[in-house]
Protein backbone atom coordinates (compact mmCIF):
# COMPACT_ATOMS: atom_id res chain seq x y z
CA UNK A 1 0.00 0.00 0.00
CA UNK A 2 1.43 3.35 -0.95
CA UNK A 3 -0.51 6.65 0.43
CA UNK A 4 -4.07 4.73 0.29
CA UNK A 5 -7.06 7.41 0.80
CA UNK A 6 -9.39 4.12 1.38
CA UNK A 7 -9.09 0.84 2.97
CA UNK A 8 -11.59 -1.70 2.96
CA UNK A 9 -11.57 -4.63 5.27
CA UNK A 10 -13.84 -7.86 4.78
CA UNK A 11 -14.73 -8.81 8.56
CA UNK A 12 -13.88 -12.71 9.88
CA UNK A 13 -15.43 -13.94 13.18
CA UNK A 14 -11.14 -15.00 13.69
CA UNK A 15 -10.15 -11.11 12.54
CA UNK A 16 -12.73 -8.48 13.90
CA UNK A 17 -11.57 -7.60 16.90
CA UNK A 18 -7.97 -6.85 15.81
CA UNK A 19 -9.10 -5.37 12.47
CA UNK A 20 -11.64 -3.22 14.99
CA UNK A 21 -8.11 -2.37 17.36
CA UNK A 22 -4.90 -2.83 16.56
CA UNK A 23 -5.18 -2.61 12.69
CA UNK A 24 -7.45 0.40 12.62
CA UNK A 25 -5.36 2.04 15.07
CA UNK A 26 -1.85 1.73 12.99
CA UNK A 27 -4.12 2.40 9.91
CA UNK A 28 -4.88 5.95 11.50
CA UNK A 29 -1.17 6.91 11.63
CA UNK A 30 -1.04 6.92 7.63
CA UNK A 31 -1.30 10.49 6.66
CA UNK A 32 -3.01 9.80 3.42
CA UNK A 33 -6.07 7.61 5.09
CA UNK A 34 -9.45 9.34 5.25
CA UNK A 35 -11.87 6.55 5.41
CA UNK A 36 -11.59 2.81 6.99
CA UNK A 37 -14.64 0.25 6.20
CA UNK A 38 -15.56 -2.64 7.36
CA UNK A 39 -17.78 -4.96 5.74
CA UNK A 40 -19.49 -7.79 7.55
CA UNK A 41 -20.03 -11.48 5.85
CA UNK A 42 -22.71 -12.30 7.92
CA UNK A 43 -25.20 -9.35 7.75
CA UNK A 44 -25.73 -6.27 4.94
CA UNK A 45 -23.62 -3.87 7.07
CA UNK A 46 -20.95 -1.93 6.14
CA UNK A 47 -19.31 0.22 8.86
CA UNK A 48 -17.40 3.29 7.83
CA UNK A 49 -14.79 5.56 10.04
CA UNK A 50 -14.04 8.85 8.24
CA UNK A 51 -11.47 11.28 9.25
CA UNK A 52 -12.75 14.90 10.05
CA UNK A 53 -11.35 17.92 10.72
CA UNK A 54 -9.14 17.61 13.91
CA UNK A 55 -8.26 13.68 12.89
CA UNK A 56 -11.27 12.77 14.91
CA UNK A 57 -13.27 9.46 13.30
CA UNK A 58 -16.50 9.38 13.11
CA UNK A 59 -18.99 6.37 12.51
CA UNK A 60 -21.54 5.74 9.55
CA UNK A 61 -23.01 2.35 9.54
CA UNK A 62 -25.25 1.34 6.69
CA UNK A 63 -27.45 -1.42 7.08
CA UNK A 64 -29.85 -3.35 5.19
CA UNK A 65 -29.56 -4.49 0.96
CA UNK A 66 -31.23 -0.90 0.21
CA UNK A 67 -28.54 1.09 1.76
CA UNK A 68 -25.92 3.39 -0.46
CA UNK A 69 -22.41 3.70 1.07
CA UNK A 70 -20.85 6.63 -0.47
CA UNK A 71 -16.62 6.90 -0.30
CA UNK A 72 -16.01 10.36 -0.47
CA UNK A 73 -12.43 9.94 -0.58
CA UNK A 74 -12.51 8.16 -4.12
CA UNK A 75 -15.61 9.88 -5.10
CA UNK A 76 -18.18 6.93 -5.50
CA UNK A 77 -21.15 4.79 -4.30
CA UNK A 78 -22.54 1.39 -4.14
CA UNK A 79 -25.17 -0.04 -3.02
CA UNK A 80 -24.76 -2.82 -0.08
CA UNK A 81 -27.19 -4.88 -2.77
CA UNK A 82 -24.24 -4.85 -5.02
CA UNK A 83 -21.78 -5.42 -2.35
CA UNK A 84 -23.72 -8.95 -1.41
CA UNK A 85 -25.11 -9.56 -4.43
CA UNK A 86 -23.18 -13.15 -4.65
CA UNK A 87 -23.08 -13.69 -0.58
CA UNK A 88 -25.10 -16.05 1.18
CA UNK A 89 -25.93 -14.40 4.44
CA UNK A 90 -26.39 -15.86 7.73
CA UNK A 91 -23.85 -18.59 7.70
CA UNK A 92 -26.35 -20.17 5.37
Amino acid sequence: MLNPALIVEVLSPSTEAHDRGFKFARYRELESLREYVLVSQTEPRVEKFALQAGRQWVLSEYVGLEAVCRFESVGCEVALADIYESVRLGGD
